[in-house]
């Protein structure tokens, strides 16, 4: 796990490795709605309750969205266009490791088959999950 908890870091050294090596998944939709929370934050827009306001109508369509605590509280809110998804890049095999590295794995089972002489069968799987919208995502790396 890697942790990082201060603006700067994130506006020196996160942000900038998301622009050079841009998210192929739908991440890059909530990577782009963090990073306009962040130029607000930096600009000190989150101070003021308008600035505030701003920026829960960007948490509104970012991941899951606001909470129920935070729709009570700020039940004006409009959740801003969730921005165009970029178009599928070609996949390549580095970028395919690195991802199955945090989304993927691989499995063994072992289940109990009767109708086979030992009484059991070995399962191999190789598991890939992601939300439904990433339909396109998993197509690519199936065609792959």
């Amino acid at each position: 796990m890697y942790y990082v908890g201060s603006k700067q870091d994130l506006i020196n050294k996160i942000i900038p490795h998301f622009v050079k090596y841009p998210l192929i998944s739908k991440k890059w939709v909530d990577f782009t709605l963090f990073n306009d929370i962040l130029n607000l934050m930096s600009k000190g827009e989150h101070l003021t309750w308008e600035g505030l306001k701003k920026i829960m109508c960007i948490k509104a369509s970012l991941n899951k969205g606001l909470s129920e605590k935070l729709k009570e509280s700020f039940s004006d809110i409009t959740p801003v266009k969730i921005p165009e998804t970029k178009p599928l890049k070609t996949l390549d095999p580095y970028w395919i490791s690195g991802f199955v590295c945090g989304e993927g794995g691989f499995y063994i089972s072992i289940a109990s088959t009767p109708n086979i002489k030992i009484g059991f069968t070995v399962i191999l799987e190789f598991n890939v999950c992601q939300h439904s919208r990433d339909t396109l995502l998993i197509k690519s790396l199936m065609e792959y």
